[in-house]
């Protein structure tokens, strides 16, 4: 049994080893990746100077959102940028992971908004924690006295 899970683990290493050795999907054409997010650098430019937003933009049908196909996934992860990671409420982050949620939010979201509420959640997580430890450190006491 032994020599069969370790002849199993060398067939799934020598299978890992042969898709790795394609060095083809790993190519990137640096060239290509900027001519195609050209438009987009300059829409950003264009956002970040005036006052106005790419909802009203869109309205508006403005040229520089040509490239940007209306309904499509570049239009939702531009429209997406201040999402809670994962798609995970900030709160809950917090909330059930503590600190290390917190930590988490405020990497990956790098919004205030969004780091406030992993705040909150990591304090009611802790209140909540401290509730339950003190009920239950109050109830084996009643216990042990009984």
């Amino acid at each position: 049994m032994r020599k069969t899970h370790i002849l199993l683990i060398l067939i799934v290493f020598a299978a890992a080893q042969t898709q790795a050795a394609d060095r083809s999907m790993f190519h990137l054409d640096e060239a290509r990746i900027q001519t195609e997010l050209e438009g987009l650098n300059q829409l950003e430019d264009y956002l970040l100077t005036s006052d106005a937003t790419l909802a009203s933009m869109t309205e508006e049908n403005h040229f520089l959102l040509s490239h940007v196909r209306t309904g499509s996934a570049n239009l939702g992860l531009l429209m997406g940028l201040n999402e809670p990671p994962l798609g995970i409420s900030s709160f809950l982050w917090g909330f059930c992971l503590g600190l290390p949620g917190l930590a988490i939010v405020y990497f990956v979201a790098d919004d205030s908004d969004e780091t406030r509420k992993a705040l909150w959640g990591c304090v009611a997580g802790g209140l909540l924690y401290t509730v339950v430890y003190v009920g239950w450190w109050a109830l084996w006491s009643t216990a042990t006295v009984y």
